[in-house]
């Protein structure tokens, strides 16, 4: 422990929901899915984004501490985004990742306007489609070379 200047004892490690990272939850057997976090990694250069596979300790630690009343098991296996804002699933888990990305994406955030049903009825038909496409496989590839650190394990840690 470490006792910061008013005297309070803290924890040396930050805890990924102390500091309020949003987290992205993911299919870790999906093809689709590891791409599209390997492509969000790639667009997010100030490392704002953490990840954790769904059905984890780690995503059970976040969606907990976002929203106590949410059930994971419960949650569309294909990307969430827990934030301040509390655990955000199809289109609105999109659009707003898109925030934290580099120019030009979080104008994406614009179609937030657009209703709700039509925005996920354009995302539904994409996640349905999902498990054809190449690359499925049977466990979580490893993180991207130089990007394990915004990976949670499962314990719930960074």
């Amino acid at each position: 422990m470490i006792a910061p200047p008013d005297g309070r004892a803290q924890s040396a490690r930050v805890s990924p929901m102390n500091d309020r990272s949003p987290v992205v939850l993911f299919d870790g057997d999906c093809g689709f899915c590891n791409a599209a976090v390997r492509w969000t990694i790639r667009r997010d250069p100030l490392a704002r984004l953490r990840f954790a596979r769904l059905g984890s300790a780690a995503a059970r630690r976040a969606v907990a501490l976002a929203d106590p009343g949410t059930d994971l098991d419960a949650l569309p296996d294909a990307i969430v985004l827990v934030d301040r804002g509390g655990v955000h699933t199809a289109s609105a888990a999109v659009l707003r990742m898109a925030r934290h990305l580099r120019f030009p994406y979080p104008a994406l955030c614009l179609a937030l306007v657009v209703p709700r049903p039509l925005r996920d009825a354009a995302y539904g038909a994409l996640a349905r489609s999902r498990h054809r496409w190449p690359g499925r496989g049977g466990e979580c590839p490893l993180p991207p070379p130089g990007f394990a650190s915004r990976f949670l394990d499962d314990d719930g840690r960074l």
